[in-house]
């Protein structure tokens, strides 16, 4: 059997052009590994699954490109009868985003492992050039640096960077040994109008590029010469010459895939005289995985709303209801962001009652937005107004109210009731000095359902905004609600 050779263009669109195969993963598998097989000697010819038949690719395959599609891929590889073509395809043909030619990659460094394709006893050296500058970021729906921001620009591709940036090529160079990046560097740009060009790409408007970069934008005025650099790996030098393929082996002090250093135990515990002292909040490294991964989720959310809706809109007030809406996200996204903060550094409590003033913003949103002419005007008659608990009974969130607010608020001004009942059990009320995981789930998922819900009721003053990444992240929560069996309900669009 010979296995044809696997095809690298240039950019992703070149990679669908030849018509790639879009064939689920196990269906891979088995072919990869019936092609395995098949190659090995006194392996039966009656074991070859047939063309179209339930336990062969072929047939589908034409189900999904046609047969002119096959014969594209034939005539591209020069793949004959007995051959193996392995293609693969993103979801979505975006410009820039080469996320195919990483898995193929992969797949093609896998299959060469497992056939003995790569040789043991050779040193090649390679360098690689010709990156592309940019990438696009499909969940924040821009163009971001492929390697950083002052990576220099192949001089014939400058005029590209505003009509066609995918196109523009980098400086940037990798050192590759055996397959092993050894290092990586550029030569930077020295041009301040070009490098401006850049940030301007980049969604950095003039205020934001004096505030952030002010500074370095002066430097290249006074005539910086060109320049450049790279970094060395020597652990992975002495990888390749151990044998060794992870870093783990030969480096002192491995670090797990979470970043622990077993050895040394660390992370650890910051003495809390410390962090007063030096004014700091840090992560607190006992908070759950469970508690983190929603905090990752809520700052999923405020990461969408920050980068696809804030900038999508500015704060209108042509009427009272879109500037209370404006106000309101606004808000909430600040809110939300200490809520965060307070939760991963441990401190659940004051992070469950800044979450109550959200639950406040929601029902708020939401009770004037069912009538918001007659209530505006009732506000500016009597400013205030109902009760919370009126507003959520008005707006049909009495059953939220109640599974939420007077907890919250229970936490957030102790009451005589509350006391009694204690003294009444025989029990001690419990107060905890220092972080922990107490009442972070309550806080992060008060958060995100609250912050959710004002984005929704923001959405239909303003039907244009697209917002499909906070669309994502209210998944990820879902999933996470029903993973964690939390009696939330489903999140849509209300």
């Amino acid at each position: 059997m010979k296995l044809a050779n696997f095809y690298y263009p240039s950019s992703f669109l070149k990679l669908l052009l030849i018509g790639l195969v879009v064939v689920a993963a196990p269906l891979i598998v088995a072919l990869v590994n019936a092609a395995i097989a098949r190659s090995k000697p006194g392996t039966s010819r009656s074991t070859r699954p047939r063309s179209g038949s339930a336990g062969g690719g072929a047939g589908v395959v034409v189900d999904v490109l046609g047969a002119a599609g096959v014969a594209a891929i034939v005539a591209a590889t020069g793949a004959k009868t007995g051959d193996l073509v392995v293609a693969v395809s993103a979801a979505e043909q975006i410009p820039g985003t080469d996320a195919a030619a990483l898995i193929a990659g992969q797949l093609r460094l896998s299959l060469a492992e497992k056939l003995a394709l790569v040789p043991k006893d050779r040193w090649e050296f390679l360098w690689l050039t010709g990156f592309p500058l940019f990438e696009w970021s499909v969940s924040e729906k821009r163009w971001a640096p492929a390697q950083h921001p002052f990576t220099g620009i192949v001089e014939e591709d400058a005029d590209k960077l505003e009509s066609s940036p995918q196109d523009v090529r980098s400086k940037g160079y990798d050192l590759v040994l055996n397959g092993v990046e050894l290092g990586s560097g550029s030569i930077r740009i020295h041009s301040q109008e070009l490098q401006s060009r850049v940030f301007a790409l980049l969604g950095l408007d003039e205020r934001q590029r004096r505030e952030r970069f002010g500074f370095f934008l002066d430097a290249l005025s006074y005539g910086t010469p060109p320049h450049g650099g790279i970094a060395l790996g020597l652990d992975r030098v002495v990888a390749l010459l151990a044998g060794e393929k992870s870093l783990r082996e030969v480096i002192a002090f491995p670090k797990t895939t979470t970043a622990q250093d077993l050895m040394a135990e660390a992370p650890s515990d910051v003495e809390a005289p410390s962090l007063e002292e030096l004014e700091l909040m840090s992560a607190f490294p006992k908070l759950s995985s469970a508690n983190w991964e929603l905090a990752t989720i809520v700052d999923g959310l405020l990461r969408a709303i920050r980068n696809n809706v804030f900038s999508q809109t500015s704060l209108l007030f042509d009427n009272k209801l879109r500037a209370f809406c404006n106000l309101t996200l606004a808000s909430a996204w600040k809110t939300g962001r200490s809520v965060v903060r307070l939760a991963k550094s441990g401190y659940g409590q004051p992070a469950a009652i800044l979450s109550r003033s959200l639950f406040e913003s929601w029902t708020n949103l939401s009770w004037l937005s069912t009538d918001p002419e007659n209530r505006l005007q009732g506000l500016e008659k009597s400013p205030r107004g109902p009760t919370l608990k009126e507003k959520a009974t008005d707006s049909g969130l009495s059953a939220w109210y109640e599974a939420l607010y007077p907890h919250l608020s229970e936490l957030t001004h102790p009451n005589l009731d509350g006391l009694a009942s204690y003294a009444a059990g025989g029990r001690v009320p419990k107060v905890e000095f220092g972080p922990s995981n107490t009442e972070v789930q309550l806080a992060l998922a008060t958060a995100f359902i609250s912050i959710y819900m004002v984005l929704q009721l923001y959405l239909q003053q303003f039907p244009g905004v697209e917002a499909s990444t906070a669309d994502v992240a209210a998944g990820r929560f879902q999933k996470y609600v029903d993973e964690s069996r939390l009696s939330y309900p489903p999140l849509g669009r209300s």
